[in-house]
């Protein structure tokens, strides 16, 4: 598992993956494993960017991003599917973003935005009129094959638009895109499955072999 850096890491070394490192990139890889399973992709409009599927390192205490790269230096595999990760995630926000682009420059799709926000006033929340075809946009690319969840304001009227707002997905303008996407959201969660199994079995061989618990004891101080 050891990479090229040279070397054997110290005891303080692996204690700060441990306990300041493995448990941040092991439960964002749980959480996008969770939104993954379910097909939402927390694609936001106003920033362009998913909410809860992100470059591993943002997932990491600011603090504690020098012991990931320390790591990182150390295990030349998980650092290799990481990268991979940190790519699928960059590739998959841009063809969210251009079928995005797409369906707000598509006059049909946008008549179908404003038509629901005058038939339903409270749908765009507080979003402004002029936002309502990107909010439509956003609900296409997060939920193809599940309901909104409780706290989203299209969900009550989800099941009356569903067909008419999914029917763009396969619109001449987006559908490579959108092709795109689902196929990398199928790999992005083979993925993140991958690095849950290879970094929970790397934590647990670095902890037995340096005589350390995995995870920080209850009442243990600050690294």
């Amino acid at each position: 598992m050891r990479s090229k850096s040279s070397g054997k890491p110290k005891k303080e070394q692996v204690m700060g993956w441990l306990w300041g490192v493995f448990p941040s990139v092991l439960e964002g890889v749980r959480l996008e494993g969770v939104f993954l399973s379910l097909g939402d992709l927390t694609w936001r409009f106003y920033n362009q960017r998913f909410e809860s599927i992100r470059p591993l390192v943002e997932f990491v205490d600011p603090d504690q991003e020098p012991n990931f790269r320390q790591l990182l230096r150390y295990f030349d595999k998980l650092a290799s599917e990481i990268q991979e990760h940190d790519s699928l995630v960059k590739q998959m926000e841009k063809s969210a973003n251009e079928a995005q682009g797409n369906l707000v420059a598509n006059p049909a799709f946008v008549k179908l935005a404003e038509q629901i926000a005058a038939d339903h006033p409270s749908w765009s929340g507080a979003y402004p009129a002029e936002d309502t075809p990107s909010l439509l946009a956003e609900n296409a690319i997060n939920w193809p094959s599940r309901d909104p969840p409780y706290n989203n304001t299209t969900r009550d009227i989800w099941p009356m638009i569903k067909g008419q707002v999914l029917f763009f997905r396969e619109h001449e303008t987006t559908r490579s895109a959108f092709k795109r996407l689902d196929e990398d959201r199928g790999k992005l969660r083979d993925k993140v499955g991958a690095i849950a199994r290879y970094a929970g079995d790397l934590r647990d061989d670095l902890a037995d072999k340096n005589g350390l618990p995995p995870v920080r004891p209850v009442g243990a101080g600050t690294l």
